[in-house]
């Protein structure tokens, strides 16, 4: 904590003052990494915010909390939890590519082969791919009944019908966190901070979901870009790339069992089962490391 009764410190001094975090991407969808294991964090919406502000932080689509395993998750054989904060200061229960990021991080800290980490959507099962070097997610499968959405009132999951310019039928999944995936001719041509905007918002959705539109690009391709609760566009986003592969797969859109899903940010691979298990496999990147200066008493937990 700096104060006004102290020398003023030389700028090598400041970066050593703080809470060390690691700024790691997968395909350009950012998050600031925190290890609260030993000594938590909990920073407040406000400050999560700021931490996350390209304009005023280090800048990120998420924060995410490393913390000690619960007795429950620990009892499922989960290495760790993370905690998965939005920009706006809520809670996330899952994420894909975050998932993948702190994978790879407690995969090299635990020398092990694979890892699960616990989160607020459930136990996530981890490993590095040996062929590609890529971090690999097993996240389960879709669910599809309309109050796991959740949705309003009861509808059909596979044709939910809505009136967002060209966005009129989606798809309706929940892998942890709930989406609607809308598929398009010409992705390009869609404007999607301003429809998919509007979709997130649409009465149907008491609780919001992201936004997926997509574009079948072939039998083994998709193209796909997501709007993300709380109201952002990322370069990419794993669980709705998992989301538009089991959505393609339920409306006959597709048929093969592994797919790339092209995103702004780069491709990420997705491999559905014939139980409609769903892993998740793309690259991860380390930006840099530095100290969040604990100028504020929300910092300490």
């Amino acid at each position: 904590m700096l104060t006004s009764n102290l020398p003023e410190p030389v700028w090598s001094d400041i970066v050593k003052l703080g809470r060390p975090f690691l700024k790691m991407h997968g395909l350009k969808n950012h998050f600031i990494i925190v290890d609260g294991r030993e000594c938590s964090f909990a920073p407040s919406p406000d400050v999560i915010a700021e931490i996350c502000s390209v304009e005023a932080g280090v800048g990120a689509d998420q924060l995410l909390v490393i913390e000690p395993a619960t007795s429950n998750g620990a009892a499922l054989g989960a290495y760790a939890r993370m905690r998965i904060y939005n920009v706006d200061g809520g809670e996330a229960p899952t994420c894909g590519n975050a998932t993948r990021c702190v994978a790879d991080l407690l995969l090299k800290e635990s020398g092990t082969s694979q890892v699960v980490i616990e989160t607020g959507g459930g136990n996530l099962r981890c490993w590095r791919n040996e062929a590609s070097g890529q971090i690999s997610v097993a996240m389960g499968t879709v669910n599809s009944d309309w109050h796991a959405i959740p949705l309003a009132q009861a509808t059909d999951t596979l044709n939910v019908r809505m009136n967002h310019g060209p966005l009129q039928l989606a798809v309706a999944l929940n892998i942890g966190n709930p989406h609607l995936v809308f598929f398009v001719d010409d992705l390009r041509s869609i404007d999607i901070p301003v429809h998919a905007a509007q979709a997130q918002q649409d009465p149907l959705l008491p609780e919001s979901a992201n936004i997926g539109v997509a574009q079948i690009l072939g039998e083994t391709a998709i193209r796909l870009t997501v709007w993300e609760r709380p109201g952002i566009l990322t370069k990419a986003c794993g669980s709705g790339a998992c989301c538009a592969v089991a959505a393609a797969r339920a409306k006959g859109l597709i048929q093969s069992n592994i797919v790339t899903v092209h995103m702004p940010g780069g491709a990420l691979t997705i491999e559905q089962d014939d139980k409609g298990q769903l892993t998740l496999t793309g690259p991860t990147v380390v930006a840099f490391a530095g100290n969040l200066l604990e100028t504020h008493e929300a910092y300490n937990g």
